[in-house]
């Protein structure tokens, strides 16, 4: 081997353990129990690192016996450091039986501007988790996903945003945010409905928001 292509391969090699040494000890640091300081500390030090610290990112991210809030962090790493290249695998996690993994997907999802996921985002607004139902709301109404506007409206009887017991439920806080949402995505079907809630006394909960989104429906 030519002195030249030696030098290349040593150096390589040498680059090589540099990035696996400092995988490893990343791994470590994840592993332990962070609190927001030691948190802090680890994403200045992968952000310093950029892509060498996606495939441990990764890792973290898939491995149970990680803490949730560095599996938290790793996601949100992960769509910093490489982008909409990462949304693909970020969005697997939708479907993850963790709800701070599928709540962690749908943020960074939201972060990355995916608005052509809102067919991966709308069944999550049937979550068990209220937070997640939030989330996936917040998602398909900032990115104006008008094709989910449907599945939104459905929400209104899911009886999920519900509490109480049946025949004297109330309606959750998500409610209000469901009604707006139907008229920021210019769900027409809805409007006859919204006009009717508006002459109930039982609705006067939701007057204001009721009001919004017809403003936007007739505009």
């Amino acid at each position: 081997m030519k002195l030249g292509k030696l030098t290349l391969f040593f150096s390589l090699l040498f680059c090589t353990q540099v990035v696996l040494a400092s995988s490893n000890e990343l791994l470590k640091e994840f592993k332990a129990e962070p609190n927001k300081k030691s948190l802090d500390k680890l994403r200045s030090k992968v952000l310093k690192m950029g892509a060498p610290a996606v495939p441990s990112l990764i890792t973290i991210m898939k491995t149970e016996d990680y803490p949730e809030n560095s599996r938290w962090m790793a996601t949100f790493l992960l769509g910093r450091i490489a982008g909409n290249k990462a949304s693909p695998f970020i969005a697997k996690f939708l479907k993850h039986p963790n709800f701070l993994m599928r709540l962690a997907s749908l943020k960074t999802l939201l972060i990355l501007k995916e608005d052509k996921r809102g067919d991966e985002f709308s069944p999550l607004l049937k979550d068990p988790s209220l937070i997640v139902r939030y989330q996936a709301l917040d998602n398909i109404k900032t990115l104006k996903l008008t094709k989910e506007a449907p599945h939104v409206w459905a929400m209104m009887f899911d009886e999920q945003n519900y509490s109480g017991k049946k025949g004297a439920r109330k309606r959750t806080n998500i409610i209000k945010k469901v009604v707006e949402t139907v008229g920021d995505l210019k769900y027409m079907p809805a409007k006859d409905k919204l006009v009717a809630m508006t002459q109930k006394k039982e609705y006067v909960d939701i007057k204001s928001e009721l009001n919004y989104s017809l403003a936007k429906l007739n505009r």
